[in-house]
């Protein structure tokens, strides 16, 4: 195996399908550049800038011990813990320590390059997720890193400059992402897939075990606990016209009264692919549903969290399926002419493969 690639992205949270399968599809693909892939365990404790060592350590200490509460507490919810933890021991190549603000500043991990991403780690303004910790001629690369519609105040935009700054190649997900570099005088900023869209169907077909039984028709409602304009009554009722089943999985806080199923993350991925919908408000779901080629609906989200919403439209945009970025039901049943997706999604893949390779085999300077 080559050199050691240390990423860092999120991916701790107890039942987010997309955050733990963009970590797990990145590695692979680096594995298959021939380069050596670990998850940089982090749990952030926002950054905290401009505190003194004492402060940092001690709002260091103060995630650490939220974070091992967090953990105990899985002990009491098998299901989820199941769900997600066996997927990051037995998928993923991760770090020996688990590290905190303090302790990645002071001892950092060993790597030969560094990768910040995919998922929203810059919207936070925490100098870890903008690899602040790597030593000075160490290549430092984000893949499709997103801003999660962040607006930084002045000084905050000083900041994330002097970091950007330091980068030998920049990579983001959105359109709203090449904006705002260009705002902070980052030049050469490219856009990149999601690594989950880096796989091919047939490489996550490899997870099936067969162990999802759903014989008779079914939407597959995929919902994140964030606020948009949309009930899942409306699903259901439009299940009962069309006389489907309705197999209901949330993700981070969503809660009504209907039934939920818990499943894998592979089994996660084999009800979505054998669905004959799939509704969701999730990025990752609306991705899968390309992916496995479903006819799928993602719904917009709302409030303050509407400002996500440009990672599902910039896609979307890609493959000229702007249309279903909405909450009517009724869109389901106009098939997607998945010929020209597919076709969308191969030269999408060829340019994040070929940002990796040329991002790791040319070490840089800096991006200005």
């Amino acid at each position: 195996m080559g050199n050691k690639v240390g990423v860092i992205t999120h991916w701790w949270a107890k039942d987010n399908y997309g955050q733990k399968l963009q970590a797990y599809a990145l590695q692979i693909v680096l594995r298959n550049l021939g380069y050596d892939p670990f998850l940089i365990r982090y749990i952030t404790d926002g950054g905290h800038q401009e505190c003194s060592e004492r402060m940092c350590a001690f709002y260091s200490l103060k995630a650490y011990v939220k974070y091992r509460i967090k953990q105990v507490l899985l002990l009491f919810d098998k299901d989820r813990k199941k769900r997600m933890q066996e997927f990051i021991r037995t998928q993923l190549s991760v770090s020996h320590k688990l590290y905190t603000r303090y302790s990645i500043f002071k001892f950092p991990p060993e790597a030969d390059f560094y990768i910040t991403g995919s998922d929203q780690v810059w919207n936070k303004l925490d100098g870890s997720y903008f690899l602040d910790f790597v030593k000075n001629g160490n290549p430092r690369i984000s893949y499709a890193a997103s801003f999660g519609g962040r607006n930084y105040t002045a000084q905050e935009a000083e900041y994330v400059k002097s970091w950007l700054k330091k980068f030998s190649s920049i990579s983001v997900r959105e359109k709203e992402g090449l904006i705002l570099c260009d705002r902070l005088g980052i030049l050469n900023s490219e856009l990149v897939p999601d690594p989950t869209l880096l796989l091919e169907e047939k490489e996550y077909k490899n997870f099936f075990t067969g162990s999802v039984n759903h014989r008779s028709p079914y939407l597959f409602l995929y919902l994140l606990g964030h606020e948009c304009d949309f009930d899942a009554q409306q699903v259901y009722d439009f299940a009962k016209k069309h006389n489907l089943e309705v197999v209901y999985v949330i993700s981070q806080g969503e809660q009504d009264s209907f039934p939920k199923a818990y499943p894998t993350v592979p089994q996660w991925l084999e009800l979505l692919s054998n669905a004959r919908y799939v509704v969701t408000n999730s990025f990752h779901g609306m991705v899968f549903s390309l992916i496995f080629e479903r006819n799928f609906i993602s719904v917009p989200l709302s409030g303050k969290a509407g400002k996500m919403n440009d990672r599902q439209r910039t896609l979307l945009t890609h493959t000229n399926l702007v249309h279903r970025f909405t909450n009517d039901c009724d869109m389901l049943l106009e098939d997607i002419s998945f010929i020209e997706v597919k076709g969308t999604l191969e030269k999408l893949r060829k340019e994040g493969l070929n940002f990796l390779e040329n991002s790791l085999e040319d070490s840089g300077s800096s991006v200005v």
